[in-house]
């Protein structure tokens, strides 16, 4: 039995509480995916996908911090994607699957 109390919490994990339109719309991107990814600056890297945080993000929502003043606020993107240049987050929307 998993472990429960204040510091644990039970996650469901039926496929009808997931919100899977963001998959949809990044044309299957997953884990391990060959990628193309359009930057906010309109600049195009590529890359493969090294981890999914589809799950942290709330159904039909999104998760933002405060970083300071001058900077705003940053918003929690879907993929990390390791490229020659580095490391760039992205969203189903921004992602294209190239291999």
């Amino acid at each position: 039995m998993a472990p429960q109390g204040p510091n644990h919490s039970r996650r469901s994990t039926n496929e009808s509480d997931r919100d899977f339109s963001g998959f949809l719309r990044g044309g299957g991107a997953t884990v391990n995916s060959r990628v193309r990814v359009t930057l906010e600056t309109g600049e195009v890297v590529t890359g493969v996908i090294v981890e999914d945080f589809g799950e942290l993000i709330p159904t039909g929502g999104s998760v933002e911090a405060t970083i300071d003043d001058e900077r705003g606020a940053a918003r929690l993107r879907r993929f990390l994607i390791n490229t020659d240049r580095g490391v760039v987050f992205g969203d189903p929307d921004t992602v294209e699957v190239i291999g």
